[in-house]
């Protein structure tokens, strides 16, 4: 039969003064676009605000309905590999068969500009935001990228969808 636990042996127990067994981080991965691959970093700042790795999932696909694409309804998400580089606001991102796609992010910001290589195209994002859901929480989001860069996520992933970059506070 099982044991009981009173609710004296728990509370002995949240008290307990002896400190955690370590923890150590053996690796780690960031994910600046939901449901692709990631990128392994061996150091990552922090959002002050949220405490949350700086950029993970904060762009994603939408397809036409507008809702944010997954890696369950679409595998090829999987084979994307976006690539942040903070030091010079580029986020880069490659998949199978296709030239390397590079988003200049003023990363404070929400214009973005987009490049496929190696010609550039200097197109700045003026699209209203909407309300999405991101990993379960509600968020806002706005088309990056410009249409460039929806024809190249078209083309890797199958399906017509556009780049967001998505927020946790509208604005």
């Amino acid at each position: 039969p099982a044991e009981r636990t009173s609710s004296a042996d728990a509370a002995d127990a949240e008290a307990d003064p002896r400190p955690a067994a370590p923890c150590r981080v053996l690796e780690l991965f960031v994910h600046p676009l939901k449901s692709c691959g990631g990128m392994r970093v061996r150091r990552w700042p922090l959002d002050p605000l949220s405490g949350r790795l700086l950029y993970d999932r904060e762009w994603g696909l939408a397809g036409p309905s507008g809702t944010l694409l997954r890696s369950t309804a679409h595998p090829r998400l999987a084979l994307l590999r976006p690539e942040l580089d903070l030091a010079a606001g580029l986020l880069t991102v490659s998949a199978p068969g296709l030239a390397t796609l590079t988003l200049s992010l003023p990363l404070e910001e929400k214009q973005v500009h987009s490049r496929v290589a190696p010609r550039a195209a200097r197109s700045p994002s003026s699209s209203p935001e909407e309300s999405l859901t991101l990993c379960g929480e509600e968020c806002y989001g706005a088309a990056v990228g410009g249409p460039e860069a929806a024809l190249w996520f078209e083309r890797a992933v199958g399906v017509p969808c556009r780049l967001l970059r998505c927020s946790r506070a509208r604005g």
